[in-house]
């Protein structure tokens, strides 16, 4: 009978420790990162990115560094907090128009918090030509509408008189 005591001691002392250790979160634990990779990205438009960062303790910096395909320096900029609190919160930073050309950028983003924890997360992003419209499709759906509207008062001329 001492034994099974024994056991069953063992057991809820183990699920208390599970319990407890699953409750209260690790302060030491890494930042942890979610953010979603543009799909499309058109040459010689501003492009916006931007992650979540989740973290046990005060999140301190947000980068965003890139660089383009060839290149090998990157460029960096602070990320701006646009919501949430200090241990959970979205930041964003804007490439203007200039710096989005054709090819590939590669990005990282760097995040680090008040226990020293950096994390580097890195992404591609592939960039397209921007589609130029010749206008063609504009002046061929006006001269339709213009040709309709004749139409129609040319109909309700004739039988106007009737």
């Amino acid at each position: 009978m001492t034994e099974n005591r024994t056991k069953a001691i063992l057991i809820v002392g183990m699920v208390m420790m599970l319990y407890l250790t699953a409750a209260v979160p690790a302060a030491d634990a890494a930042p942890r990162i979610v953010h979603r990779p543009p799909m499309s990205v058109s040459a010689g438009t501003p492009l916006k990115m931007n992650l979540t960062v989740i973290d046990t303790v005060k999140i301190e910096k947000v980068t965003l560094n890139y660089r383009h395909m060839g290149e090998k320096e990157n460029a960096s900029v602070d990320m701006k907090k646009v919501s949430g609190n200090e241990t959970e919160a979205t930041y964003e930073a804007t490439l203007p128009r200039n710096e989005v050309t054709t090819g590939y950028i590669f990005y990282a983003f760097n995040i680090t918090d008040a226990n020293g924890y950096t994390i580097t997360q890195t992404y591609t992003a592939s960039v397209t030509e921007a589609k130029k419209s010749s206008g063609q499709l504009g002046v061929f759906i006006m001269a339709m509408v213009v040709a309709v509207i004749f139409i129609i008062l040319e109909i309700g001329l004739k039988y106007r008189h009737i």
